[in-house]
This record gives structure tokens, C-alpha cells and sequence, in this order.
């Protein structure tokens, strides 16, 4: 197996400077050839990292966890995207897992949190978790960045404005020439209520008397409660299936 010296020896550089270009280091001062002759010693070699010794050395894991309700969910696959895309970027790699809920004193969290396994944490709030769950979060040194949630200066949040989306998606119907809308989504959560203010500042705009909020069936789930919500929401055009 190769080593950091047979790259040394083939590139004709010292072992710092290998160093340097395998941590990526900014700091030291390298020329492009050199580097280029670095990196094709590498890929001659076929030299691969100890990721392990690394982390111990290091004292991270170069390894960003991403938690979400539902994996399955084909809204996360940009989300998905754009992590990898910045982890690659930095030499880190990403592991992506789901849970429906998280509770404080869980093995779930215990794994997430314990160990030094990952170095930080891109989490979905979503319903997944309580303020207790928050304070376990807030207490430990791993980073977290909440996502799709509006959090106080407490936490590290990325969310897009909700509220605006809502009364875009809604004109874009209303202007199709829609006049019965129907908002479906969650109760109390984040983003539902925003877009539902949304949705109902757009129908207000254009004259429209909203319709009941109705939430979502989840997706894995019969349609029952979905075919109620419609029904409710259209109460003229009820039908058998």
C-alpha cells in the first residue's frame, strides 16, 4: 500500500508538501506545477487516505450527518444535492439517515451526538423534535443548522420566506383562473403556517373567500384522509373510487 513518502519519492517533493496537498491546506506556499505533480503521483499510486488515523489525529470525523422526516421525500433530493456538493468541496463526506420523531434520552440522538461520529449536524426541523430536544442539541459542542425553521439567535437556521411562496404558488392558480383554492398542510408547524398566510393574503387580494386548511395524508399512507380533505374542500364533486 502506498504511503505519503512513495508519493514524496515519486513526485519529488518532501512529505509536508504532500501533506499540504492531501489536507488541503491554504497556508503553504506551493506552485501549481507542484501541486499537479503531487496529484499525479497520487492517482499513480492509487494512494488512499486512512480516514481513520486521520480523524484521531485530527480529532474530527470529516463527516457531516443530514437528518430528515422522510427520505423517500422527493423535495429533500435538492437539498441532498447541495450538501454534497459543498461537502465534496471540503474533502468531507455526508450520511443522510430519517427518523419521525427524535425524543430527548433516545439511542437515535445518543448515536447522532456520542462518539465524536460526525463533526456537524444539517437537520430538518420539521415536527422531528421538541425544545427539549433543542436544549440537548444546544448543549453539546457539535454544530447544528436547522433547516426550513425559523429559529431565535439560539440556533443557526436556512429557510426560504415561506409566506412569500405561499402567495405565489397561490397567485399562479388564481391567475390560471382558479377561484376555489384549497390550501393542504400541516397544523402548527414550519413551513405550513407561514404559506398558509400566504395562501391567505393572495386570496384576500383577489376577492376569494379561503377554504378550510386541510392537512396532508402522509404519502406511504392510504389516501384516506386525503379523499376527506378534497371532499370537504369540494363538496360538489364527491365521486367513488
Amino acid at each position: 500500500m502506498a504511503t505519503q513518502k512513495d508519493i514524496a519519492r515519486v513526485a519529488g517533493v518532501s512529505p509536508s508538501t504532500v501533506a499540504a496537498v492531501l489536507n488541503g491546506t491554504k497556508h503553504t506556499r506551493m506552485g501549481e506545477a507542484t501541486r499537479a505533480r503531487v496529484e499525479a503521483a497520487i492517482a499513480e499510486l492509487g494512494y488512499i487516505p486512512n480516514t481513520a488515523a486521520r480523524a484521531l489525529r485530527r480529532q474530527q470525523a470529516g463527516t457531516i450527518a443530514v437528518v430528515v422526516e422522510n427520505l423517500e421525500n422527493p423535495v429533500y433530493q435538492e437539498l441532498f444535492r447541495g450538501i454534497y456538493e459543498a461537502a465534496e468541496e471540503r474533502g468531507l463526506a455526508v450520511v443522510v439517515g430519517d427518523t419521525m420523531w427524535m425524543r430527548s434520552g433516545s439511542p437515535f440522538l445518543a448515536r447522532l451526538l456520542g462518539q465524536g461520529l460526525v463533526d456537524a449536524i444539517v437537520l430538518r426541523h420539521g415536527g422531528l423534535m421538541d425544545e427539549e430536544v433543542l436544549g440537548v442539541l444546544r448543549s453539546r459542542p457539535t454544530p447544528v443548522m436547522l433547516v426550513e425553521y425559523q429559529s431565535d439567535d439560539h440556533d443557526p437556521w436556512v429557510s426560504v420566506d415561506d409566506v412569500a411562496a405561499g402567495r405565489a404558488a397561490t397567485g399562479h392558480l388564481i391567475e390560471a383562473g382558479h377561484t376555489e383554492v384549497a390550501f393542504v398542510g400541516g397544523f402548527d408547524t414550519q413551513p405550513a403556517n407561514p404559506r398558509h398566510q400566504g395562501y391567505l393574503s393572495a386570496m384576500q387580494q383577489a376577492h376569494l373567500e379561503p377554504r378550510p386548511r386541510c392537512s396532508p395524508a402522509s404519502a406511504l399512507r392510504p389516501a384516506q384522509p386525503g379523499w376527506r380533505c378534497s371532499a370537504r374542500a369540494n363538496p360538489c364533486r364527491r365521486r367513488s373510487w
